[in-house]
């Protein structure tokens, strides 16, 4: 049986941290470290004939002019983009934000592959719990015209923060699918966070899903994080991760399964020897695919194949 595998990127700079000052604060994270960062990226997957899904931020790939725009109509409008946003128009954060608005990644993922998937990653990632209809319609309206500025045309959502949210809307809005969760045991956060880095020791926990329908979209697995080797996650060995990887694969080409695997770009900057990791990850997906054991796909196209 073939295996179907994905590969994501939730690419949100400094946007996904508005909650986490110190992350604000990260000069790692300037726009020349990320605009290489994601060359890196579209390197590895062009010289092996990879095709991806970017999940953007919409004010982080947008001119600065047209983000603020639409980040102060956000402010204004709703109490919950207004306590989210709050930080970029602050006097001692702000200017932490001028440098990330990057436009041209848009152009960098269209120029790479015209196969790669483009989708959306919310416009301000604010978590969709954190709204009400009221402000997820505002956040939807501020997606969508960001899709038709750039002639995209985003058919799923990675949700910030994998917090599944308002699925009605997004139903009624055209999407066909998102990406689920990774599987976690707990209610609490804390818990899940401690139980999140016991099972990255631990490869035979590594698993494939498959896809199903909830509130009339497709639930696309996103069970694998390649691991973000930062703090207490740089003492899992990379070569555990791999064999978590390898698990999850074999695991899926006896069921017929899905592994979805992904990560955010920047943890290739923050995190120890991530690149290196990246690429034997990427190895492994290589070596099955050309022995015709793997089939790479997008999330679009999962959609349409189960909806």
């Amino acid at each position: 049986m073939s295996v179907q595998f994905i590969i994501s990127f939730d690419c949100e700079g400094k946007w996904g941290m508005l909650d986490r000052e110190a992350s604000i604060f990260d000069q790692r994270l300037s726009r020349k470290n990320l605009i290489s960062c994601y060359r890196l990226i579209f390197d590895i997957l062009k010289e092996n004939q990879i095709k991806g899904v970017f999940a953007f931020v919409g004010a982080f790939t947008s001119k600065r002019e047209y983000a603020i725009k639409w980040l102060e109509h956000l402010y204004r409008s709703s109490s919950a983009h207004r306590d989210w946003l709050r930080p970029v128009f602050e006097d001692k954060c702000k200017d932490h934000f001028m440098d990330q608005f990057m436009p041209e990644l848009i152009e960098m993922t269209k120029s790479n592959n015209h196969q790669h998937e483009f989708t959306t990653h919310g416009f301000t990632h604010l978590p969709w719990d954190k709204m009400d209809d009221v402000s997820c319609k505002l956040e939807l309206e501020s997606i969508l015209d960001w899709t038709k500025v750039n002639g995209l045309n985003c058919s799923t959502i990675i949700f910030p923060r994998n917090i599944v949210n308002h699925l009605n809307l997004l139903k009624d809005a055209g999407f066909l699918g998102y990406r689920r969760p990774p599987n976690l045991l707990f209610g609490n956060r804390k818990l899940n966070r401690s139980y999140s880095l016991f099972r990255e020791f631990i490869p035979f926990f590594a698993h494939s899903d498959m896809a199903r329908k909830s509130s009339g979209l497709i639930e696309i697995p996103g069970d694998f994080f390649l691991n973000w080797r930062s703090g207490l996650r740089r003492l899992v060995p990379s070569s555990i991760t791999l064999n978590r990887l390898s698990w999850a694969l074999r695991h899926a080409k006896k069921h017929n399964g899905i592994v979805h695997l992904w990560f955010h770009p920047h943890n290739l900057i923050t995190g120890n020897n991530q690149v290196q990791l990246f690429r034997r990850a990427i190895e492994k997906i290589v070596k099955m695919r050309d022995k015709g054991q793997l089939e790479i796909i997008t999330q679009h196209q999962l959609s349409v194949e189960k909806g």
